[in-house]
């Protein structure tokens, strides 16, 4: 059909296929910004917050059982933050377990036997990481949910049970980001030189491989250093959305 257009129908034709690579290498280059930020946020001042986070969201994940949520609370909104949450659990949570899967079979191969792909021990391993992850994630946010309706009731029982609350929203947040970052750990190794990334440019894998290793390292470390979580977040986000701009440019005719 498009051989038979000219003027403008024409070049819309001609760019059709262009349009995922360069709506993906936006998202790259925005994310690349949002990583650098987080990083000269990391460097420059502390934040407000719980170790120094900037980010009200975190820290509301990070404080405990022992910190206050009144200063989260006051900064960021009742009902945005219980709006975030809401957003979280519908929308970032699916997302990621998508973004890490379709980055496991891009990096490391199938974690199950599909027609002529083999099954990968490892990606199964990093599937079901993701997986388990996610479970934590949705389970961690109605604890701070509950724990943001109980604040608000003002009470000294309601007080107690919504501390109880946070320190339960904590343990689970502080899973999750180890095993993600397990998760980020694994295609960190996979992204360097290997067989899954061979037709890749070779800048690409290194910066895959450094983007996924700084992650993961960030992720890990949060029991003792919440504030390196917001750079870590950021930086896995750039490195799976530079993954997903490489193949999306790759499979152009």
């Amino acid at each position: 059909m498009c051989q038979s257009e000219t003027g403008f129908l024409k070049f819309l034709c001609w760019l059709l296929p262009f349009l995922l690579p360069l709506g993906l290498s936006a998202i790259t280059l925005a994310l690349g910004g949002v990583s650098l930020i987080s990083i000269g946020r990391l460097l420059r001042k502390r934040g407000p917050f719980v170790d120094g986070l900037h980010s009200p969201d975190l820290a509301l994940e990070m404080i405990g059982r022992t910190g206050s949520i009144a200063p989260i609370v006051h900064a960021a909104g009742h009902m945005p933050l219980l709006r975030n949450i809401a957003l979280d659990s519908g929308v970032f949570i699916p997302l990621y377990v998508t973004s890490f899967t379709i980055a496991t079979v891009l990096l490391i191969g199938m974690p199950f036997a599909c027609g002529p792909f083999a099954f990968q021990p490892v990606a199964a391993l990093a599937l079901l990481l993701t997986l388990i992850g996610a479970v934590l994630d949705w389970s961690e946010n109605s604890y701070l949910a509950g724990a943001l309706r109980l604040n608000a009731q003002g009470d000294a029982a309601a007080q107690a049970q919504c501390q109880n609350m946070l320190g339960q929203g904590r343990t689970r947040a502080v899973i999750k980001f180890i095993i993600l970052g397990g998760v980020a750990g694994l295609l960190a190794i996979h992204a360097w030189p290997t067989a899954a990334t061979a037709g890749l440019p070779e800048l690409a894998r290194y910066v895959l491989g450094a983007a996924f290793g700084i992650s993961a390292l960030g992720m890990i470390a949060c029991p003792r250093s919440p504030r390196y979580l917001e750079p870590a977040v950021a930086i896995a986000g750039f490195g799976i959305a530079l993954l997903f701009t490489v193949h999306a440019w790759k499979i152009l005719p």
